[in-house]
């Protein structure tokens, strides 16, 4: 049983859906490590820094109801021994000792193999704005002029408040 079920509470995967449709989002493109931990388990070991071989630690694409998908550096995938069982990993080559370092155009290829794969490069996408890279924003946008980028930093930030089973037991535990 679900330990957010047992409170009588919806999932979070439940209240992303009613903000998809309030927000009127196709998808949501998560970077922000906060949410990705929070929507996948899939968290990266901050304490020494992020790697100078990654863009950014993970980016996370939610259509609710359809997909999760996790893209990641190929060096994190121990990170993801944690992670959903309905959730699929793709990695992009992070460093290798064998061609220059290209982690950046590597996560963006596979950032838009899916993007494709899925069907919305002529979507609205719900992002958290001060966390989707600049890299990635301009990019994407001049890639994919027709999608539409949705700022759902509020109705994340106001979801992620509302506290789990499994984050209240987290939290009594570090108490």
């Amino acid at each position: 049983m679900n330990a957010s079920k047992s409170m009588n509470q919806p999932s979070r995967y439940e209240r992303l859906a009613v903000i998809q449709k309030e927000t009127r989002v196709d998808a949501f493109l998560f970077t922000s490590p906060s949410t990705v931990k929070w929507l996948s388990n899939y968290f990266y070991n901050f304490e020494t820094g992020p790697s100078p071989f990654h863009l950014m630690p993970s980016a996370l694409l939610v259509v609710p109801g359809q997909l999760l998908s996790l893209v990641i550096a190929d060096n994190e995938t121990f990170s993801t021994s944690a992670g959903r069982h309905d959730m699929s990993v793709i990695l992009y080559a992070s460093y290798s000792y064998e061609k220059p370092l290209d982690y950046s155009q590597q996560f963006l290829n596979k950032l838009h193999t899916l993007l494709k794969q899925v069907g919305l490069t002529k979507a609205s996408i719900g992002i958290e704005q001060d966390f989707l890279p600049y890299v990635v924003a301009k990019t994407m946008g001049e890639k994919y002029p027709a999608i539409g980028w949705i700022d759902v930093t509020r109705e994340i930030t106001s979801l992620k408040a509302v506290k789990d089973a499994d984050e209240i037991m987290q939290i009594r535990a570090a108490c």
